[in-house]
């Protein structure tokens, strides 16, 4: 009973992050505490939407997967989502080359 409510629980917690990162790709906003320090909102919403799909496929492996072989796969598949989804989430907070830190991209400069 309590692993129901423990993956219920984790479930709500993945799709409410997936909302999120739908959002930033869409739309380009992003959680107010994220603002600051956010460079590239939509490649921050492609990161964790593959790390949320990373934990979802884990999440799955528990309960559906029993063969050992199989398990290994899907285990190595989630890892590898989670992993490039952090990738890419620590991607969008660096500058890239074309911007400065604590430069304004709207104005031109002189």
């Amino acid at each position: 009973m309590l692993e129901y409510l423990l993956l219920s629980v984790a479930g709500v917690l993945v799709a409410s992050s997936a909302v999120f990162a739908v959002v930033a790709i869409r739309t380009g906003w992003v959680l107010p505490w994220l603002r600051r320090r956010m460079f590239r909102p939509r490649l921050w919403g492609y990161g964790t939407l593959l790390g949320d799909a990373g934990l979802f496929v884990s999440f799955l492996s528990f309960r559906v997967l029993h063969s050992s072989l199989m398990g290994e796969v899907v285990f190595f598949t989630a890892m590898a989502l989670f992993i490039s989804g952090g990738v890419l989430s620590c991607l969008s907070s660096r500058p890239g080359s074309d911007v400065t830190v604590g430069s304004n991209p709207t104005t031109s400069a002189p």
